[in-house]
């Protein structure tokens, strides 16, 4: 009898934990391995900022993320590669890329972001180019309009954190393929 006695308890409690678990609309959807290899690519999901801000929550997501970036990338610029310039902005070069920045002249406010790769895969021309920026405490995936003729632009607000991010010479810089 003892036995049969636990047995219910134990279903009672299962039972009861997958209800709770079943009704429980604050959970949020947990971040898979399928999100961080879209994130990766150029078909990211339409949720890409906020499965972002949830890497850049979990330290061991964004461990996973900086190491699948790693793995996956085209081509990159280290941390500590570049350093700044006598120029008013600093540039990111490598044999592969370069990535230049310039005020707008009419609004003084707004950046640009120039980028060149200097052997684009076929993606490159025909998708956005996904940009991964890692910093000690954060990443940003930043996307690039398909390249024409070897480069891209992308406009940004001198306060927006994906540039400040960009314009970080500690911060690695990843294209994807």
């Amino acid at each position: 009898m003892q036995a049969n006695g636990a047995t219910r308890a134990e279903a009672l409690f299962i039972a009861k934990v997958a209800f709770r678990e079943l009704n429980e609309t604050t959970t949020e959807p947990a971040v898979l391995y399928n999100d961080l290899m879209r994130l990766l690519s150029h078909h990211a999901p339409a949720n890409s900022a906020a499965l972002m801000a949830k890497i850049n929550a979990s330290l061991p997501l964004r461990t996973q993320y900086m190491e699948l970036v790693r793995r996956q990338r085209f081509t990159h610029s280290q941390a500590l590669a570049a350093a700044s310039s006598k120029e008013e902005m600093p540039l990111r070069q490598n044999q592969d890329f370069s990535l230049k920045f310039k005020h707008d002249k009419v609004e003084h406010s707004q950046v640009f972001a120039l980028l060149h790769i200097a052997h684009p895969s076929d993606s490159h021309s025909a998708y956005p180019v996904v940009l991964n920026v890692m910093s000690a405490q954060r990443c940003e995936r930043i996307e690039f309009p398909p390249l024409i003729d070897g480069a891209s632009q992308c406009l940004f607000e001198q306060s927006d954190k994906a540039l400040q991010l960009l314009l970080d010479v500690d911060a690695e810089i990843s294209i994807m393929p």
